[in-house]
């Protein structure tokens, strides 16, 4: 009983209540997977940037110093010097030049770098909303678990209370005469159940609290109060499943994520074929070198060149072929992902349905629990009852209980995998 009092004095503490949207809010700016997200879609922002680079003229400087001799060689047309001989003089060689390059016509490479870097843009934030999507979903389940977990604790403190009231009234029976000591022996025994199961039941709300500040980014526990949210929502006609599916197809981020992989994929074919393409160029320099620094020769020279790779070692060919595999495969994971969208669509409205009828049945059955309950008790403290009656009326109305708890639970899930089937994720968290 010791025990019992410990463990229900550290639980019903002075704790923080905190309410569904605050715990979002904190996952959202908290939860370690979301903020590695978000660096991906800036590191990607400055990519699509960097793609334009392409358009522009790019400009180098060099500049050199050695130290070397300066005996001629021959050439082809160009005979050496008669007379001439090599030997060991040195002398210094000063160079420095600017050379800038620009691409004129290179067949959509550029075009096509830049459009892929848009399109993975798309997609990088296309993934950061199926991922808030799944985060959302994540901490209003566990959320919902540790309500459920409060809600049970609540009514194991019952069952306990109820059993020690039974004992009282046992052994005051017991002391007038009135009842065998067999009974007070088989309600202290109800009691140490009862008892344990509170302490399994703080155990558990203790373990899912744990979670849930997992999911939301936080390191370190801390106890706190979770607060009930409203799960209601208008009940989805069957008759209406398949227009409930064609608004879940528009608005689930995971379609529109795999509709920009296939434009991405699709861009980063069409910017492979034209690696079979030349390119056309533009340059021009300037250089300045001599053997005296005070005395350098400068020259400038300007040009259009084209670079056509003939040959690769099939490697274009090869590039071609693996970006056209990917395309098919990303266009069979659409068919996937709307199979999976239509079937989680189904089994939420089967499990709202399902839940529903569930929460009815045990509200009846704890009605009627706690009229035979209270109609035991009745009959145990007159006489007229034993005292298996009155555990077998107290144990189905801790059963029946726990019971309509649990089935709550289940309509807080259909609730919440309901909304995540629709894709319809609060708006002011879609931002």
């Amino acid at each position: 009983m010791i025990l019992f009092i410990s463990v229900f004095t550290s639980l019903y503490a002075q704790s923080e209540v905190i309410t569904l949207d605050e715990a979002i809010e904190k996952a959202f700016s908290q939860n370690p997977q979301l903020m590695a997200g978000n660096y991906i879609v800036e590191a990607s922002k400055e990519r699509d940037k960097r793609s334009y680079a392409g358009y522009m003229p790019s400009l180098s400087f060099t500049t050199s110093y050695a130290r070397q001799t300066g005996n001629p060689t021959s050439k082809p047309g160009v005979p050496i010097t008669a007379g001439s001989s090599p030997d060991n003089t040195s002398y210094n060689y000063y160079s420095l030049g600017i050379t800038l390059n620009q691409t004129i016509y290179d067949f959509g490479r550029t075009t096509g770098a830049t459009e892929v870097s848009e399109a993975q843009l798309k997609s990088d934030i296309q993934d950061i909303n199926v991922l808030k999507l799944s985060v959302w979903e994540l901490v209003a389940l566990r959320y919902s678990l540790v309500l459920t977990n409060q809600e049970l604790l609540a009514v194991s403190k019952r069952n306990v209370e109820s059993s020690q009231k039974h004992l009282e009234q046992s052994k005051a029976l017991f002391e007038n005469g009135l009842r065998p000591k067999l009974d007070m022996l088989r309600l202290e025994v109800e009691l140490k159940n009862a008892e344990a199961v509170y302490i399994s039941a703080a155990s558990a709300l203790k373990i899912s609290k744990n979670d849930l500040l997992a999911a939301l980014g936080i390191k370190d526990f801390f106890d706190f109060t979770a607060e009930k949210f409203d799960v209601s929502c208008s009940k989805p006609a069957f008759s209406g499943i398949s227009s409930y599916s064609t608004d879940a197809l528009d608005a689930r981020p995971e379609m529109t994520a795999i509709k920009e992989k296939i434009k991405l994929s699709s861009m980063t074919l069409k910017t492979i074929k034209s690696d079979y393409f030349p390119i056309l160029g533009f340059t021009a320099t300037f250089s300045d070198a001599g053997t005296e620094i005070s005395d350098l020769a400068w020259n400038w020279g300007i040009g259009i060149g084209i670079s056509w790779p003939i040959f690769t070692g099939f490697s274009t060919y090869r590039s071609m072929k693996e970006a056209q595999n990917k395309l098919s495969a990303l266009k069979f994971s659409q068919t996937t992902v709307e199979i999976q969208i239509k079937s989680e669509i189904m089994q939420a409205f089967e499990n709202i349905e399902a839940a529903d009828a569930r929460i009815a049945a045990y509200e009846a059955a704890v009605k009627s629990s706690k009229e035979a309950n209270n109609a035991a008790e009745s009959r145990y403290e007159s006489g007229s009852g034993t005292v298996i009656e009155l555990l077998d009326a107290s144990t189905a109305l801790a059963n029946s209980e726990a019971n309509l708890v649990k089935a709550e639970f289940e309509r807080a899930l259909a609730y919440v995998r309901w909304q995540k089937a629709l894709g319809k994720i609060p708006e002011k968290y879609s931002k």
